[in-house]
């Protein structure tokens, strides 16, 4: 289940380029009026939260060092968990305004967006940008590494975690089918979570897949920290051209 929200404000605002960690906190903040016991639950929770959101998307924004300028924004909120997205909307719609660290926003709208139909092979762009992570020895010593799509690992590691996400949420295994065929095009970014700079990847690409695992990776998302705004994404044209 997929929603949008749209934001406008009464002039512009400013907030921090790296804004993940305070709009995840407005999403518990909505959910939890919502759902207290729901917003609890995933709180608590040191497995998969099973929702996703996009980044900040406006159509027109300025950039001043290290804070994004913009007055009318959306963003969307996704989860195979039907009671997450209500619960949020619910709370959104209790309490139509959203605060971005400093940055005020009144909601303009809350829409529930339908789902596509997904056939393989699909194609996607990332709303969010997508982390996949790995474990290597370095000095004597194992080490968290952040891949990118250049890595061979990468592809792996993204499979894997889609399968153990699925896994987790449905309590069976999924059809071993999950192959990204092409990449049309790669933005690598950097992205701080409260002081940790994550590496991650805005891709748009196409993927040979079950039917069962495109439509979980559309609403759960891709790779990991996606409750931290990570790896969510929508259908995109096919670029045979790229």
């Amino acid at each position: 289940m997929r929603v949008e929200v749209k934001l406008a404000a009464k002039e512009i605002q400013k907030i921090p380029i790296n804004y993940n960690y305070f709009l995840s906190g407005v999403i518990y903040r909505k959910i939890g009026i919502g759902d207290e016991d729901l917003a609890s639950e995933l709180h608590k929770s040191r497995s998969f939260k099973f929702f996703t959101f996009s980044r900040i998307l406006a159509e027109e924004r300025r950039i001043e060092g290290d804070t994004m300028l913009i007055k009318n924004a959306r963003f969307l909120l996704s989860s195979p968990r039907e009671e997450i997205v209500k619960a949020f909307i619910e709370g959104i719609l209790s309490e139509p305004a959203v605060k971005v660290a400093s940055a005020r926003f009144e909601v303009m709208s809350v829409e529930v967006k339908e789902k596509p139909a997904l056939s393989s092979p699909q194609a996607f762009k990332t709303l969010s940008p997508i982390v996949v992570r790995t474990v290597r020895e370095q000095f004597g010593k194992m080490r968290t590494w952040e891949l990118y799509p250049k890595d061979g690992d990468f592809y792996t590691h993204l499979k894997a975690n889609l399968l153990k996400k699925y896994e987790a949420f449905y309590g069976k295994e999924a059809e071993d089918l999950f192959e990204i065929v092409k990449i049309y095009a790669v933005k690598p970014v950097r992205i701080d979570l409260k002081g940790i700079k994550h590496r991650a990847s805005l891709m748009h690409f196409c993927v040979e897949a079950s039917r069962e695992l495109l439509n979980f990776a559309y609403d759960a998302g891709l790779g990991e920290k996606n409750a931290m705004g990570f790896g969510m994404i929508e259908t995109a044209p096919h670029a045979a051209n790229k």
